[in-house]
């Protein structure tokens, strides 16, 4: 059934055909007003005619070819094509084979239609064209949508808008642009701007909040590890194992830089050596695996270089002589042919580029340097002709190349850096704090001192790191500082001093005073007299005294010219008492107040008191100047009838009498002088030698020497042995129960006991293991066994010793000019044959370089064995390549 619009068509075109002829004629006035150019006319009749007949299609033609005349005033292809294209909507209505053969005789048919609708199209591309414009090809693609024309206006409206947008440059604009034209070639390329320009965008001031701000709100961007690594840089800026955990837990261990924060993890956790395992530590930590092969690889020890002569390169060998990683170097640092390398990465060079991997083979960074530093927590400086750099072994640049001249870590959280004579201040993750602008940065506990030439700025690190990322707005007004610890700092003014606390707050307000730290306390000394302060800088006093002294242990204060004196640790200002008219703090462990011409002596470990006439009074602390626990101090008070009494530190009376001289020694016992003699007496005050000896000394801990008469002896309580003083020189400790001893200028072997055990025969002993000496016996070094009483082994002019501690010596020994190894656990290593031996392991594991030099044939054969004397490599090598592979540690 035809629709409603059908039927009208189909009556419009029923009428035209009953009056196509009275049409026709109108139709040629209309022409003929054309031809002479009698534009208004033939519109008037023209649109008389389709009004008349919506269906004329020769009028409708001749309209299209009207608004299409390019001078007529009323020019319009779009006019042209609504007529052109109502004109064809029409023809092909016509079924009337009549019709169609009339209006074809007036040059009206679909091939004249087609190309008249082709001109319009053309015509209006034309426009398009010369108006350039995106708003010009949108209304030619919206118009003419079957133009041949189409897809060229489409791909230049395309262009023509994304060069407006890359004008704007906002990711607006490509937004916009990808959002109207979808199907553009040119969305891959917005696409890319778009992300770029949000990403920049929104993280443009380069805050913590801004950043995780982007990283919420696009958690697919292409710029995601950006991102990351930028909040990583600035959230754990202060560079330590918890904040860097935290930060693997916040972003999962999916994030695309949890390798490299892990890797900073295992960097923090080497560099503090902390005892419990890192992944007790931090049970969820990924990439177990990875990590436990680096730490395995740390364990070995040293790395040490080797040298393929087949290929003319270096590489790697653990201490056992297998190959560290499949990896070669045409070049390494000099350095490096001693061995013993002990740092988490290795250096080389390829193609004159320097090339950083850590032990696992993995490259770290490779570019234009020829020396790098461990910097400790993973960062390594590095060195070119230019400038000075610093990488992270996870692959991070920290601080640029081409910047600084000179680089080093301040601490764990900062990193220094300078430019001819000023320096700056990175963090260890590379984010810059301060430009290199000033003239010094220091770091002491905590506080960071800044100094701009003038004056100085004290910040603390935890409100650097609280502010990192945003401006540092520091204040130069101080001359001077003394950081009391790490939460105050005394700054210094023309004089004055002021406290501070780590948030730059004062504590104690400025003034001309001194200020102390004591304990809990705050003491201030002025030209007023003295106050005490709390930790929060309230005073505690409610009088200024005159003076207040302290030490470790021990106030006193002083009021109304009077003296009170209390313990630190049991410090009540409401019980003072103001009697004593003098204070000495004469020790941390001893005081003495005088009251009344009495002087009475306090000891902190006891509430025992001495009290002495004051009068001709002499005090002096004796001690034997350790610290810590092995620290022992002792009072020696001499009155006006110069009788000595020795005190402990608990108020113990160790010894009484008439003495020239007490001395303590460093474990603690005296040593006492009369009538120039000397005798010895425990540090409990016990008497275990006379006072009738030349000279006592301690050579060893509870070991003393004894000088009687030009003669040596050994006394030790703790071994209940006493060696007359019968021997040329001092004795020496062998072991727990022999010594040496020499008679005659010859030495032997004796026992705790005085008894010899060996003949004195040897012109020198020196230790070799409990049971075996090492003896020189004319001109000759060997083996002694002393309880079997002979010589053994290799005979050798002279030694070095190579390696001592509590398992081992190893000596290189020396036989006619020929170099070998010889260890007290195994034995004979290598043989007195080689010119030359050094050590390119560690003290632990032993790897030896030695060097044997053919004159025939002017080759060094150098030969590299393990630490049982297993041949790993032997080479045969030139003077200029001895030279270049050769260990020269002298």
């Amino acid at each position: 059934m035809k629709s409603r619009s059908q039927i009208i068509i189909a009556f419009f075109i029923f009428l035209s055909l009953v009056s196509l002829d009275l049409r026709a004629d109108n139709t040629k006035k209309a022409q003929k007003f054309l031809a002479k150019k009698e534009y208004s006319k033939a519109l008037e009749l023209l649109k008389e005619d389709v009004h008349k007949d919506k269906a004329n299609v020769n009028a409708n033609l001749i309209l299209s070819q009207l608004f299409l005349t390019e001078d007529f005033q009323q020019y319009s292809p779009d006019s042209s094509f609504h007529y052109i294209v109502e004109s064809i909507v029409y023809f092909d209505s016509i079924s009337d084979e009549k019709a169609l053969s009339r209006l074809n005789k007036i040059g009206v048919n679909e091939n004249s239609l087609i190309t008249q609708r082709k001109h319009v199209e053309k015509a209006a591309y034309d426009i398009a064209l010369n108006l350039n414009t995106v708003s010009g090809y949108q209304h030619f693609i919206n118009t003419y949508i079957n133009s041949e024309q189409l897809k060229k206006a489409i791909a230049l409206r395309n262009e023509l808008a994304f060069k407006e947008a890359e004008e704007k440059n906002t990711f607006v604009a490509f937004y916009n642009f990808m959002r109207n034209y979808p199907e553009a070639v040119q969305v891959p390329k917005a696409q890319a701007k778009y992300d770029k320009l949000l990403y920049e965008t929104k993280t443009k001031n380069g805050s913590l909040k801004s950043l995780k701000s982007f990283r919420s709100a696009n958690p697919n961007s292409p710029y995601l590890r950006e991102t990351e690594t930028r909040i990583f840089k600035l959230q754990c800026a202060s560079n330590d194992l918890d904040s860097t955990y935290d930060f693997l837990l916040e972003y999962g261990f999916d994030s695309p830089i949890s390798r490299e924060v892990a890797s900073y993890m295992l960097a923090q956790y080497r560099t503090l050596e902390d005892t419990v395992s890192i992944f007790e530590r931090f049970p969820k930590l990924p990439y177990k695996d990875s990590i436990e092969n680096v730490m395995n690889l740390d364990r070995i020890g040293y790395v040490t270089p080797m040298f393929d002569q087949d290929i003319s390169k270096y590489y790697f060998i653990k201490p056992n002589g297998k190959k560290l990683f499949d990896k070669e170097f045409d070049e390494i640092p000099q350095n490096y042919v001693c061995g013993d390398i002990k740092t988490s990465f290795l250096m080389g060079q390829n193609d004159d580029r320097g090339i950083l991997l850590g032990r696992n083979g993995k490259e770290i960074y490779q570019g234009d340097f020829t020396e790098a530093k461990d910097l400790g927590y993973g960062l390594i400086g590095l060195i070119n002709s230019e400038s000075s750099f610093v990488v992270h072994e996870c692959g991070w640049e920290i601080c640029p190349s081409g910047k600084f001249d000179q680089v080093k870590l301040l601490n764990q959280s900062f990193i220094l850096t300078q430019k001819s004579d000023d320096v700056g201040l990175y963090s260890a993750t590379g984010i810059e704090i301060l430009r290199a602008n000033y003239d010094d940065i220091e770091y002491d506990n905590g506080f960071l001192i800044i100094d701009n030439g003038d004056r100085l700025a004290i910040v603390h690190e935890d409100e650097i790191l609280s502010r990192i990322g945003e401006p540092l707005l520091l204040s130069f007004k101080y001359d001077d500082y003394e950081v009391v610890s790490n939460d105050y700092v005394i700054g210094i003014v023309d004089g004055d001093e002021v406290l501070l606390n780590k948030n730059d707050e004062q504590v104690i307000s400025i003034g001309k005073q001194r200020i102390y730290g004591y304990s809990n306390y705050w003491i201030v000394n002025n030209d007023s007299g003295s106050e005490i302060y709390d930790k929060q800088g309230e005073k505690i006093s409610h009088k200024s005294f005159e003076q207040i002294l302290f030490n470790e242990n021990w106030l006193s204060f002083q009021f109304n010219k009077k003296w009170a004196l209390q313990l630190r640790d049991s410090l009540d200002l409401n019980t003072l008492d103001f009697k004593y008219d003098s204070v000495n703090l004469v020790s941390d462990e001893f005081v003495f107040a005088i009251e009344n011409q009495n002087a009475n002596v306090f000891f902190s470990d006891s509430k025992e008191v001495l009290t002495v006439e004051a009068q001709k009074l002499l005090l002096r602390v004796l001690t034997n100047n350790l610290t810590g626990d092995d620290r022992k101090d002792f009072l020696e008070v001499k009155d006006k009838t110069r009788i000595v009494r020795i005190f402990g530190e608990q108020g113990e009376e160790f010894l009484k009498g008439y003495f020239k001289n007490v001395i303590v020694s460093p474990s603690g016992y005296l040593i006492i002088e009369a009538k120039n003699k000397k005798g010895l007496k425990s540090p409990e005050g016990k008497s275990l030698l006379k006072t009738v000896y030349n000279g006592i000394t301690e050579s060893k801990k509870g070991f003393f020497d004894l000088f009687l008469n030009s003669k040596f002896g050994l006394y030790s309580m703790e071994k209940d042995m006493y060696i007359k003083p019968t021997y040329s020189r001092t004795l020496e400790v062998y072991n727990d129960t022999l010594l040496v001893g020499n008679l005659w200028n010859k030495s032997g072997f004796i026992n705790y006991q005085n008894k010899r055990v060996s003949k004195f025969e040897f012109g020198e002993i020196q230790h070799w293991n409990d049971s075996i000496a090492l003896v020189k016996k004319e001109n000759t070094w060997q083996l002694y066994d002393i309880y079997e009483k002979k010589l053994f082994g290799e005979k050798f002019n002279e030694f070095e010793v190579l390696i001592e501690n509590e398992k081992e010596k190893v000596l290189i020994i020396r036989q006619n000019g020929q170099e070998g190894v010889l260890s007290s656990i195994k034995g004979l290593v290598i043989e007195p044959t080689l010119d030359q031996i050094v050590n390119i392991g560690d003290d632990q594991q032993p790897l030896y370089m030695g060097d044997k030099y053919v004159y025939e044939a002017e080759l060094h054969i150098l030969v590299y064995y393990d630490k049982s004397g297993e041949r790993i490599k032997r080479l045969s090598l030139s003077n200029k390549e001895f030279k270049r592979l050769f260990c020269n540690k002298e």
